[in-house]
C-alpha cells in the first residue's frame, strides 16, 4: 500500500528501477506524495471517479496547491468506469474526462502535464465509448491475461483503445498474474513460478 511503510517501499521501487507511481489522488497522502516525487518517482494521479463530489478541477487545484506539479507525470480519468453497470456510464465519463481535460490544459501550471484517458474494464466497450482522442493526451488500457501467456490479450487490449486515442501513445496502466491457486473464477491463477518470470 503506497501510503504505509513509504520508506520501505521507497527504498524497494529505486531497487527495482522503477520511475513512476500510479494512485488515485487524495489529499490525506500529500507527505507520502512529496516524498516519492522528490526522490525521482514520478507520479499518475487517477483524478476520481464521475459520481465523486470532488470534480476534476477540485483534484488538480489540490496537486497546484500542494505543490506537487513538478512530480506529476499526468492526470489521468476514472478508472474502468464502464463496468458500474450504470446506465448513463458513457455520459458521465465524457462529462468527467472532459472536465479533467480543461482543468489541467486551462492552467498555466499544469498545461504541460499529460492527460491519460479512462482505462475500460475487461477489454470491452471502446466502440461504446468512442473517439475521444481530443480529451486526452494519452490512450490508457489494462492487460489481464488471465492465467495465459502474456500476447494471448495484449494486442486486443492495445488496439482497443485505438478506437479512443487514435494515433496517439497508448500506457498499460495495469496487469499482472495472480497467484491463487485455488480460486474457481473467471480470471484464472499462474503458477507463482510462471508469474515471477512474466512479471517482469
Amino acid at each position: 500500500h503506497p501510503w504505509e511503510r513509504t520508506d520501505d517501499l521507497l527504498q524497494a521501487m529505486k531497487e527495482a528501477g522503477f520511475t513512476w507511481l500510479r494512485t488515485r489522488y487524495t489529499s490525506s497522502a500529500h507527505d507520502a506524495l512529496v516524498l516519492y516525487g522528490s526522490n525521482g518517482i514520478q507520479l499518475q494521479l487517477i483524478a476520481g471517479d464521475p459520481m465523486d463530489s470532488v470534480r476534476p478541477a477540485d483534484h488538480v487545484q489540490s496537486v497546484i496547491d500542494g505543490g506537487l506539479v513538478p512530480y506529476v507525470l499526468g492526470f489521468e480519468g476514472a478508472n474502468e468506469w464502464n463496468l458500474k453497470e450504470r446506465e448513463a456510464w458513457v455520459q458521465e465519463l465524457l462529462l468527467h474526462q472532459s472536465e479533467l481535460y480543461r482543468a489541467v490544459k486551462g492552467d498555466p501550471t499544469t498545461r504541460h502535464s499529460a492527460v491519460i484517458g479512462p482505462a475500460l474494464g475487461m477489454v470491452k466497450d471502446y466502440d461504446l465509448w468512442g473517439f475521444r482522442a481530443e480529451l486526452m493526451t494519452c490512450g490508457n488500457t489494462h492487460i489481464y491475461s488471465g492465467g495465459n501467456t502474456p500476447e494471448l490479450k495484449s494486442e486486443k487490449s492495445v488496439m482497443g483503445p485505438r478506437l479512443n486515442c487514435g494515433e496517439l501513445p497508448v500506457i498499460v496502466t495495469e496487469t499482472g498474474w495472480h497467484t491463487a491457486s485455488k480460486w474457481t473464477g473467471s480470471h484464472h491463477p499462474t503458477p507463482a513460478s510462471v508469474a515471477r518470470v512474466y512479471s517482469p
